[in-house]
């Protein structure tokens, strides 16, 4: 069966809107989870320091392969900070909370970037777009990861 090519670009938009969410939300996470890498103090300063380094590593990393993907279907990547806190649902903190507020906050924001994949990764499952909802999924396997580790560290 022929694919129709309207119907090709209207998905490709489609994922590529999406794509622009998990972005914005993967990028707002990283620049705070680097801010709380900087400036955690207390008795857990390095193991939260280390933690909280790698993921705004794995965080920054997966930022290039949702940009790509997003150039790959032939749409602009919205690459300002302006546009980018726009699209997010991951909201900046201005304040430096404790380290266990810290813990607490990321957790909730993780949580929401994990909600967004999920969006996205549906999106992207019922436009057609295998290519796309393969990266969204590997990207919600890393971000569910992410969340137990956040979630076992505020158990009591």
């Amino acid at each position: 069966m022929p694919v129709d090519p309207a119907a090709a670009r209207s998905a490709k938009t489609a994922s590529a809107r999406v794509l622009a969410s998990v972005l914005a939300d993967t990028y707002m996470l990283f620049l705070k989870t680097q801010n709380f890498q900087w400036n955690v103090a207390g008795p857990e300063c390095l193991n939260l320091h280390q933690l909280f380094a790698r993921q705004s590593h794995a965080l920054r990393m997966s930022l290039t392969d949702i940009a790509e993907r997003i150039r790959t279907l032939d749409e602009h990547v919205p690459a300002t900070h302006a546009k980018l806190k726009a699209f997010a649902m991951v909201r900046e903190t201005e304040d430096l909370p404790d380290a266990t507020a810290m813990v607490r906050e990321l957790t909730v924001d993780n949580e929401t970037l994990a909600s967004t994949l999920r969006t996205a990764l549906a999106a992207a499952m019922a436009g057609g777009e295998a290519v796309t909802a393969a990266l969204l999924t590997s990207r919600l396997e890393h971000q569910e990861r992410q969340l137990w580790i956040m979630k076992s560290m505020l158990a009591s």
